[in-house]
């Protein structure tokens, strides 16, 4: 039920988003290589008609409720989609405010993913593998 929700609830965000026209969508999901489960599960890249920006959203920014960022990188080839966003001000748990520096690279040949997470200040990075596919 959360998986359908989510998808709804990004696709509408994603379709609000920029009146820019869209190139192409990457519906990516992952699995957290850690116990902390901190990696988010579902990402939707929105790649813009010129292949050099981007609006991300994920199951974290959808769970604290941010709209959708732009990457603040983008690197697109025949093989390979490099993307990069952050979050900013996310309040954890316990109540810490934090920044998460999110970096995913996907094999387009395979589908494989891999998403990095960097908390600045924090002294560890999270990462999970998984795979992306070009929404039809």
């Amino acid at each position: 039920m959360f998986f359908k929700s989510f998808t709804f609830s990004m696709a509408v965000a994603l379709a609000a988003m920029s009146s820019a026209a869209v190139a192409q969508t990457y519906d990516c999901t992952f699995n957290d290589g850690h116990r902390r489960n901190v990696i988010p599960s579902q990402v939707v890249v929105e790649l813009a008609a010129d292949g050099q920006s981007a609006q991300v959203i994920d199951s974290v920014s959808h769970h604290h409720k941010i709209a959708p960022v732009a990457a603040k990188f983008v690197k697109n080839t025949n093989k390979r989609l490099r993307v990069r966003w952050s979050l900013k001000d996310v309040i954890s748990g316990s109540g810490q405010k934090a920044t998460l520096n999110f970096s995913l690279t996907h094999q387009k040949g395979n589908g494989k993913a891999f998403l990095n997470m960097d908390i600045p200040g924090y002294g560890n990075t999270e990462s999970g593998n998984g795979r992306c596919a070009l929404r039809k």
